[in-house]
């Protein structure tokens, strides 16, 4: 898969061990006010690949204190924005059919650049030119080969997780579908340059009208009965076999005839590029249920159950139901492929917090029966430890810590209980991968805490997954520290001009803290002096870059982080280090 991420030359970097002027980054920003008319102006055109121009298509403007405001070009592509404050300006233009497209951009749906307004100042040589969206259609065909109108279909992008496999997203354009017509023919337009494939959307879940197959020796039993003679000696004792309690129907469906997201075909568009006669065959199986109970305490009300379908499309991963108040249970129809289901029993008055986990295989017609067993949950329990010169605080019940469940674990976020003494327990916990976050709420002392490390039964595991198992409980040590590492610095032109346009970007060099959400990737734009900053960085080794060119999801894309990491320049953080790192771009 080609990805492109466009980084900065760092031509001139200055490495020092001074600080900057310091600037508040924990300072909550001020209450919304209305924002006043000024005095400047804004005005350009939008223009397509050919450099026609194009009418009736939307400008937006994004300015500072909540500033939003559109209008229609005429029909010379021009656009004009009045009475505007001074300010730094966002501009972004979108037409049906052309993906969206802002000033600056080198691509579409990507945050561009930002111009920036004085008092009275007149800028009107804005030009936002939107290149042709790709076009994917086709037809799509039953099991017989006839066309299936009414069926729901999108665009899915290829992409990289985290953890380097190969899965589906929604397109950077949204997660719009669109549905077959009376010829079961679709057509998706609008999209930007990528790789792609087809399939059902995300909410598909069959057609209506799903029918009972009989069975081979159903049909012959049926023949057999049919052929007998009225009155003969065992006409009336033939005895058919019941019919499949199992309903048939359409699953969804990838490119060109698959139930597997991660097997579709994909294609590869560029700007304007039509790929059609991307026919999918919608397959015609077996929908199966699972079926069962869950073993419930006296007097407990009814059990949230999970299914998680194991794969790698987090769209099409959960679906959350409910047991009866007898512990029965009856999943709507399912297709084949391979699922978890978890129990989970929150812990009231009476109960205390239970769980029950199976991993189930759907093959066939025939439903899925299981019994499950809730058993109590885990308990990680723990203490706070700081280390520093200040004092603590006074209350450690303000101090915060969260087991958050790692993406497609089929775990769940437990409740964390701080007294005031610093030991803390987390009940209702249920086997599956974890990231502990703890935070210091800030307080009347200058002093900042930062969580330094998290050690559970003897293994370090600050900033990666705490894997729990269903085998007993876990303990941990956290550690704050008061030595807060900083690092910031200034993005300039060759002439020391301030540049604004430019992402500052902060990974580790180790890429097992590549993981969602981590707090060691960070990103950050510079304020319209040209100065960025990053406060509460764990030491370590990292990898810095800027590029004109990101999306916050580019952070949780592995083939992006990779393209990052190798255009960037090393940097080492020491614990409460303050680092200044200064960029000259644009040579």
């Amino acid at each position: 898969m080609k990805k492109s991420l466009l980084l900065a030359a760092c031509v001139s970097v200055a490495l020092h061990a001074q600080t900057p002027t310091p600037r508040d980054s924990t300072s909550r920003a001020p209450a919304a006010t209305p924002v006043p008319a000024g005095t400047a102006s804004l005005s350009g055109v939008v223009l397509d690949e050919t450099s026609h121009p194009l009418r009736r298509a939307t400008v937006l403007i994004h300015g500072d204190r909540q500033l939003e405001v559109s209008t229609v070009t005429d029909d010379h592509g021009r656009w004009t924005f009045t009475a505007l404050p001074a300010g730094r300006f966002t501009i972004t233009a979108s037409k049906p059919a052309y993906p969206s497209m802002s000033f600056g951009a080198r691509r579409p749906n990507r945050p561009g650049s930002g111009v920036l307004l004085s008092a009275g100042k007149t800028v009107s040589d804005v030009t936002l030119t939107l290149p042709r969206g790709a076009v994917l259609s086709g037809v799509v065909f039953d099991d017989h080969g006839q066309p299936m109108p009414d069926v729901p279909v999108m665009a899915w992008e290829l992409r990289t997780s985290l953890g380097g496999e190969r899965t589906l997203d929604f397109p950077a354009s949204g997660g719009e579908s669109v549905v077959t017509d009376d010829r079961g023919r679709y057509r998706i337009y609008g999209l930007p340059a990528g790789e792609y494939t087809v399939g059902t959307a995300w909410f598909y879940s069959g057609m209506a009208g799903a029918v009972r197959v009989p069975s081979d020796e159903q049909i012959r039993a049926a023949f057999a009965a049919a052929q007998r003679p009225p009155g003969s000696v065992g006409a009336s004792a033939v005895s058919l076999p019941q019919m499949p309690t199992s309903e048939h129907n359409f699953t969804a469906t990838f490119l060109p005839g698959t139930t597997d997201p991660d097997t579709a075909t994909t294609v590869q568009v560029a700007a304007g590029d039509e790929r059609n006669d991307l026919n999918i065959q919608m397959l015609f199986r077996p929908m199966s249920v699972v079926t069962g109970t869950v073993e419930m305490a006296q007097g407990s009300p009814s059990i949230e159950l999970r299914l998680h379908k194991r794969t790698r499309v987090s769209a099409l991963n959960v679906t959350t139901f409910w047991s009866t108040s007898d512990g029965k249970f009856t999943t709507a129809s399912l297709a084949p492929g391979n699922y978890t289901l978890t129990a989970h029993l929150a812990a009231n008055k009476t109960t205390p917090a239970m769980w029950a986990q199976a991993d189930l295989a759907v093959t066939g017609a025939e439903p899925v029966t299981v019994a499950l067993t809730m058993s109590p949950s885990m308990t990680v329990t723990g203490r706070l430890v700081f280390n520093g010169s200040a004092s603590p605080p006074a209350d450690l019940s303000s101090i915060r810590v969260e087991l958050v469940p790692m993406p497609d674990s089929g775990s769940r976020t437990s409740d964390v209980v701080v007294d005031a003494s610093g030991t803390f327990s987390v009940g209702g916990v249920i086997p599956g991968g974890y990231r502990v976050i703890a935070s210091a709420q800030p307080g009347p002392s200058p002093s900042a805490w930062t969580m330094r490390s998290v050690v559970s039964d003897g293994e370090d595991v600050t900033d990666l997954p705490l894997v729990i198992g269903p085998s007993g409980n876990r303990s941990m040590v956290v550690t704050f520290s008061d030595q807060v590492g900083e690092l910031s610095g200034t993005v300039s032109n060759p002439s020391g001009g301030a540049v604004t346009d430019y992402f500052v970007i902060v990974v580790p060099a180790d890429s097992r803290y590549w993981i969602p959400g981590s707090r060691r990737i960070v990103s950050a734009r510079p304020d319209v002096t040209g100065q960025f900053r990053f406060r509460g960085l764990p030491p370590g080794a990292y990898r810095i870059a800027a590029t004109t060119d990101l999306v916050q999801r580019d952070l949780q894309d592995l083939g992006a982080l990779a393209q990052i990491a190798e255009h960037a320049s090393p940097l080492t953080l020491d614990a409460g280090e303050k680092k200044v790192y200064d960029f000259a771009v644009g040579r």
